[in-house]
């Protein structure tokens, strides 16, 4: 498998959309958005509080989602960026096959933002 975690372009969205009908397909409840910006917390220039896509892709196919959504904490009495790592959701729990692809998402959350919170 040659799964890579990528940022949510428009160019996924339909992979996003069959991720998503395979997870209800499974059972699942909980789905990932198949829209690759957020409307709430757009990234800008100007903006402190914002949420970034991420997908797990293998050649178009998706396997997994998550957002980070990055904002500013005190810490010491000083506004240090952080993000918090949302909706974290893999196709490992129907499909043995991608069970390694949330550690993979995980990691990848880290090495963007090391300041990370769940």
């Amino acid at each position: 498998m040659g799964v890579t975690i990528v940022p949510f372009t428009n160019q996924y969205a339909e992979g996003a959309r069959a991720f998503n009908a395979r997870l209800v397909a499974g059972g699942g409840d909980i789905v990932f958005p198949d829209y690759h910006e957020t409307l709430a917390l757009p990234k800008t220039e100007e903006a402190e509080i914002y949420e970034e896509y991420f997908l797990a892709a293998d050649e178009g196919a998706i396997h997994g989602g998550y957002i980070l959504k990055h904002q500013p904490y005190w810490i010491a009495g000083q506004a240090t960026p952080a993000a918090q790592f949302r909706l974290p959701i893999s196709e490992g729990h129907l499909d043995r096959r991608f069970a390694y692809v949330g550690v993979q998402m995980y990691l990848d959350a880290v090495r963007r933002q090391p300041l990370l919170f769940t």
